[in-house]
């Protein structure tokens, strides 16, 4: 590529996820404080404020201290809230940084796009996928969304996508620098959402068998790994051990969602139990609720399988999955773009996204991302699908969906080239 067309590029890239910020920017000065699910977002701050306040951190009730959230994400909005004491100016500051947290990881998914492109059988075609895959990142409206909202997904996807860079560089070549930054991508992700914790456990295997690597080099990468993991966490369980008085690793909110999860579309809501629950009990204490919803669960479960096993295998396996990927993230429209519409786009997202995936099937990163998401949407099996968890893997999914419309916007101009020659 000439240095005329990269200096193009270059900036051709940077104009769009410039765009891209400008419009988060206009979205927060138009709507601001409108921008709510009235739901974890105002949890979220609420939790920042009485941490600021009272130096307790809490979720809900602002007197119990809590264990239900890692303390990630509320740390960087309470880290604002110190220095505003204000809540509303809060909130808009946090989307701001949220969106320079979402530009910064656009940039570097870009870099690593433009890396495999460099060494890939596909570099004739690396200007116009780059082009598109910054455009899709930046303007791509569920991601204009999240970035609106005071929730977890942009920091986390942050952090999550740094976790893949690494990855995939321990893959390419086993390094044990790669490995302590891997683990402390792993610490900053698992600290916002903990769902990332067990990634590692079957990442490494995979890393041993590619590699070949003795099994005593495997065993120290392990024990590196978790070593760093024990040190970044160590404030957070001695905090858990002083005010719960016993060893809580992450956190304790799966409960419900499991339970949640356990319930067909046809079935009444445990959301009405959980209610009855605090009647019953006189109190709203989370970590009761959670021990009692986790064993109501598996309760459930295990009752449901007994019952009829092969049509709930099928509402765990086929629904979920389908719920997991199929409904699109717009909670909250905040462009005049109908749910339907958006529908339709998220579709093209996902059939150009495996098209793009077919294609490169046989290239590591593909193969790598696919693991990812693997990992991601097993996971969920286990608990209430929610197309708000899968978002943070879109990124990673666009990467296929630019390959993919740079392929057909090839074929149509040899197509039209050809019929204009025929003439």
């Amino acid at each position: 590529m000439s240095e005329s067309w990269r200096s193009r590029r270059n900036w051709q890239v940077f104009a769009l996820l410039l765009a891209g910020f400008v419009i988060r920017l206009l979205v927060v000065m138009a709507q601001g404080n409108t921008l709510t699910l009235h739901s974890d977002d105002q949890g979220y701050l609420l939790t920042a404020e009485v941490w600021v306040q009272k130096g307790l951190y809490t979720y809900g009730n602002p007197t119990i201290p809590t264990v239900f959230i890692t303390p990630g994400f509320p740390a960087l909005i309470a880290l604002v809230q110190w220095c505003t004491r204000n809540v509303e100016l809060t909130a808009n500051i946090v989307r701001v940084i949220q969106a320079l947290i979402w530009m910064s990881m656009s940039w570097i998914l870009i870099r690593l796009f433009r890396q495999w492109f460099s060494k890939s059988d596909e570099r004739s075609d690396s200007s116009s996928a780059e082009v598109f895959f910054a455009a899709f990142l930046s303007l791509y409206p569920p991601f204009l969304l999240i970035t609106s909202l005071i929730l977890t997904e942009s920091l986390f996807t942050l952090f999550f996508v740094l976790l893949c860079v690494s990855g995939y560089r321990l893959l390419q070549q086993f390094s044990w620098r790669q490995v302590i930054w891997f683990s402390l991508w792993w610490v900053l992700a698992a600290y916002v959402r903990p769902t990332i914790a067990l990634f590692p456990v079957f990442f490494f295997l995979w890393v041993w068998r590619r590699h070949g690597l003795p099994l005593r080099t495997v065993v120290k990468g392990v024990l590196l790994s978790g070593l760093i993991f024990s040190l970044c966490f160590s404030p957070w369980w001695v905090r858990n051990w002083h005010e719960f008085h016993r060893f809580i690793p992450l956190s304790l909110s799966s409960g419900d969602p499991m339970l949640q999860g356990t319930y067909t579309p046809f079935e009444k809501p445990s959301l009405l139990q959980r209610s009855q629950w605090i009647i019953q009990h006189g109190h709203d204490d989370k970590v009761t609720y959670d021990a009692w919803a986790t064993a109501e669960a598996k309760h459930r479960f295990i009752d449901q399988m007994k019952t009829a096993p092969f049509t709930y295998l099928l509402f765990y396996v086929v629904y979920k999955f389908l719920r997991f990927w199929g409904w699109v993230f717009w909670w909250k429209p905040i462009l005049p773009i109908s749910y339907p519409v958006m529908g339709v786009l998220h579709y093209v997202v996902l059939i150009s996204g495996i098209a793009g995936a077919w294609l490169t099937r046989r290239t590591l990163l593909t193969k790598f991302f696919l693991f990812v998401m693997l990992y991601f949407t097993v996971l969920h099996q286990f608990f209430l699908p929610n197309e708000r968890y899968a978002l943070p893997l879109f990124p990673l999914l666009g990467f296929w969906t630019s390959l993919s419309f740079v392929k057909v916007k090839r074929h149509l101009q040899r197509r039209f080239a050809k019929m204009v020659g025929d003439h």
